[in-house]
């Protein structure tokens, strides 16, 4: 080999090496960039406060189950009649443990609503926690959650009375009776 591609191919093979490394090395760090980015707006403590149609604030009991779906507009999403309908199927059967909140997509989803027995309507939550429940709503889902913290989604039925079902299913999944 000549002298002179023997100096080219020393930076040459250098570049190559670096190059490699550099792919690898993004390989392996996009998920941890990509769970990072995901993480970034989160807050670190629960945040499920906000206020109701009165104005009285809503919070979530520090041990206990709040159920939370998503109140549309009349004539989009779920309706009022549908989460008074789960409502009152919670009572019934046996997931009477667990609050119900229906937070209001707009303005206009709330107004002239006629408080329900067992069913809290949020015209406001913690802007973190409504662009959260913006996305289930979208999704048909509602939020589960033990204390503050969102312990899982439950796929919302079209009949209301199953809610209740998939709801004891869920608290009984996660295990909300510490064990010694």
């Amino acid at each position: 080999m000549s002298p002179g591609l023997r100096q080219l191919g020393v930076p040459a093979a250098l570049a190559v090496s670096l190059l490699v490394i550099a792919v690898l090395d993004y390989r392996e760090a996009r998920p941890y960039r990509a769970a990072r980015a995901a993480e970034e707006f989160r807050p670190r403590y629960g945040s499920l406060v906000g206020f109701d149609q009165v104005g009285q604030r809503l919070r979530a009991p520090p041990h206990g189950w709040v159920a939370l779906g998503v109140l549309g507009p009349p004539g989009e999403g779920r309706s009022l009649r549908y989460w008074s309908r789960a409502a009152g199927a919670l009572a019934a059967g046996g997931a009477a443990a667990a609050q119900l909140w229906a937070v209001c997509a707009s303005r206009g989803s709330c107004s002239g609503a006629v408080p329900v027995p067992g069913l809290r309507l949020a015209e406001f939550l913690d802007p973190y926690e409504m662009s959260v429940a913006a996305r289930a709503g979208r999704r048909g889902e509602m939020l589960i959650y033990h204390g503050a913290a969102l312990a899982g989604r439950i796929k919302l039925p079209a009949e209301p009375a199953l809610v209740a079902g998939r709801l004891s299913g869920l608290m009984k999944g996660v295990g909300h009776e510490r064990r010694p």
